[in-house]
């Protein structure tokens, strides 16, 4: 992954300053998401699929197959329309109508929703029986459709992560720092009470470079658990980890990378330039 100077600042921000800051609760609407006009949903392909399996036939295993993986489609698709991914996608490949299965689940799996070695099996069994004309056997399609459940019920978990927070406020002191799903952009606002300070926004969408449009999206997801399942000492771990920072704590600043300039030294221990 490679990042440009913006999404290093903003993890840079993150690691150094999010542990010592608190969470603001605040009164929220959640968002309506912008959901593509799909007439049939992954639920109904499961459903499919499940009826399928009841009957041990040849013709009952290539049905469950086919539905398999046209719950994960559906999913995919979903999902990566609500986040603008599709359109990135399809910048990145301007000759074809749509992404492949194998980039979509690639795109999902960097952001860390969900494990994409398992999907990227279940769509070699689909492609053997497609190309090769392998039976399927029933014992994987039963652990294959456990597995499509859960990624079902995973994207859909960070979708409502979403909708629920859309905006959320790290303070310490005088010194603000939120964060807010547009639709189609994350908006990274540094900013503080202080007369002599401003403020500076980072703003991650489509019009970027599609690691840094990722990077934006999982720093998002990653404070959103932060707020009540994971800690943030773990945030912490997993953006050293995505930036290639040692366990030590070597600054960003050391790489010649500038803090926000509304906040503080001060009051905010960014390490000296």
């Amino acid at each position: 992954m490679t990042l440009s100077e913006k999404s290093q600042r903003l993890g840079a921000f993150v690691i150094d300053n999010i542990e010592q800051m608190r969470f603001e609760i605040e009164e929220m609407k959640p968002v309506s998401l912008d959901f593509p006009s799909f007439e049939i949903t992954p639920f109904d392909y499961i459903v499919f699929a499940e009826k399928a399996l009841k009957t041990d036939s040849l013709e009952s295993r290539i049905n469950c197959v086919s539905h398999l993986k046209h719950a994960i489609d559906c999913e995919l698709d979903t999902f990566l329309h609500i986040l603008n991914l599709d359109t990135l996608l399809h910048i990145l490949n301007p000759k074809r109508d749509k992404a492949s299965v194998a980039e979509k689940i690639g795109i999902t799996g960097r952001i860390g929703v969900f494990n994409s070695r398992s999907l990227v099996k279940l769509n070699q069994i689909r492609n053997k029986m497609e190309h090769a004309y392998v039976e399927p056997e029933i014992q994987d399609l039963e652990v294959y459709s456990e597995l499509v459940q859960a990624f079902v019920y995973a994207l859909d978990g960070f979708m409502f992560m979403l909708a629920a927070s859309p905006f959320m406020i790290w303070y310490r002191d005088n010194d603000w720092f939120s964060v807010h799903f547009l639709s189609s952009s994350f908006l990274y606002q540094f900013s503080s009470d202080d007369p002599d300070s401003y403020t500076e926004d980072l703003v991650f969408d489509r019009s970027d470079q599609i690691d840094d449009y990722i990077f934006a999206i999982k720093v998002f997801f990653l404070l959103c658990r932060a707020k009540h399942l994971i800690s943030l000492k773990s945030v912490v771990s997993e953006l050293k980890q995505m930036l290639n920072l040692t366990s030590d704590g070597a600054s960003l600043s050391d790489r010649g990378v500038s803090r926000p300039k509304n906040v503080r030294p001060t009051s905010i221990d960014w390490d000296s330039e």
